[in-house]
């Protein structure tokens, strides 16, 4: 419950789409070049992973296979500053300073106890990712540290609300009754449609959303990212 109404489903206060905080919207700039890092080593979005590339459980899984190359690499006596750098190029211009903006959005939330479990984890992997990027630069002299600086657009997030796409009538996930979608829930359907991902899993009336009815069918989201040869 704590997780669906931060995170999932509209008009969700922190959305874990981290170009929403970059770019002021999905599927925006900042995106091909987190796919472009996925790549470099041999990763792509898997095809049953229902959000878009720029999902913070993706910058996560992308990590530790990252630092697992970067250990493997040394242990062989190989040399790992591509998967380093990588790795601090990641996360100083993408992970972390959208990270932030999620925080912010976060403790914005403080006052719905259901959501404390993941506030926290939202406060221990920031922390954690920020000591990451200090050990990563500390190991790659050449690359001079650079504070981590929020990028966030003014009003990035709270920009659907004033979304003019088309609403829709919707049949509810959970309750099966059918609602008129809001002007959040209408943009985001937009967009990822437009980028060829199932909005399905948002399609969720507000009496169900606000926790009136059983809402267990909402989950986090599993593994979403596969190698490739």
């Amino acid at each position: 419950m704590g997780y669906s109404r931060l995170f999932l489903t509209p008009p969700a206060p922190a959305p874990l789409n981290l170009g929403a905080y970059l770019d002021g919207g999905l599927m925006a700039r900042s995106v091909p070049a987190m796919e472009a890092l996925y790549l470099r080593h041999g990763l792509e979005r898997d095809s049953t992973f229902h959000d878009l590339p720029d999902h913070l459980s993706l910058h996560l899984q992308w990590l530790a296979w990252v630092y697992s190359e970067a250990m493997e690499a040394r242990e062989a006596g190989a040399d790992a500053t591509l998967a380093l750098t990588d790795a601090a190029t990641m996360l100083h211009d993408f992970t972390l300073p959208a990270l932030a903006g999620v925080r912010r959005k976060v403790t914005q939330s403080a006052r719905d106890k259901t959501t404390l479990p993941w506030r926290l984890l939202i406060e221990l992997t920031h922390d954690q990712l920020i000591n990451d990027l200090a050990c990563l630069e500390a190991a790659l002299p050449a690359r001079a540290p650079q504070p981590v600086e929020v990028r966030e657009r003014p009003g990035a997030v709270e920009t659907f609300e004033t979304s003019e796409a088309p609403r829709e009538t919707l049949t509810c996930r959970s309750c099966g009754e059918t609602f008129e979608s809001d002007p959040v829930l209408a943009e985001m359907r937009q967009r990822l449609a437009a980028a060829g991902v199932s909005a399905d899993h948002m399609t969720v009336c507000p009496r169900c959303r606000d926790g009136r009815d059983d809402s267990s069918t909402l989950r986090p989201p599993g593994a979403g990212l596969k190698a490739w040869q």
